[in-house]
C-alpha cells in the first residue's frame, strides 16, 4: 500500500478554498517522504507546513507547478477543516519562533 493510499484513507476530501488545506506527498528528491500541507500563497510563493518535520517550507509557484507536472509531488487530498486549523496554528507558531 502506497503512502498516498494510507494518508488518503485517514482524511476525507474537504476543500476550504483554492489550495488551502491540500496535501501533497513528495515522492522523489531531497524532500522525499515529506507531506506538504498547503497553508497560504503570498504573491508567487506557496507556503506549506511539512510533516513529519513540522517545519515551514516556501515553494515558488513555478517550481510547484514543475514538481506537479513531473510527478515529484503527488496530490493526496484535502485536510478536514478542524485539522487544518491545528496545522495552520503550528505554521503560525513556527513563523513566530523563526523555525
Amino acid at each position: 500500500m502506497r503512502i498516498r493510499d494510507i494518508v488518503t484513507s485517514l482524511f476525507k476530501k474537504k476543500a476550504t478554498c483554492d489550495l488551502e488545506g491540500r496535501m501533497y506527498a513528495v515522492t522523489t528528491g531531497d524532500y522525499a517522504g515529506e507531506i506538504l500541507l498547503f497553508i497560504k500563497q503570498i504573491e508567487d510563493i506557496y507556503w506549506f507546513l511539512s510533516v513529519p518535520l513540522n517545519i515551514n517550507r516556501e515553494v515558488p509557484k513555478d517550481k510547484f507547478e514543475f514538481a506537479m507536472n513531473c510527478d515529484i509531488l503527488d496530490y493526496i487530498g484535502d485536510l478536514p477543516n478542524d485539522i487544518f486549523k491545528t496545522v495552520k496554528a503550528q505554521f503560525k507558531y513556527n513563523e513566530n519562533s523563526n523555525h
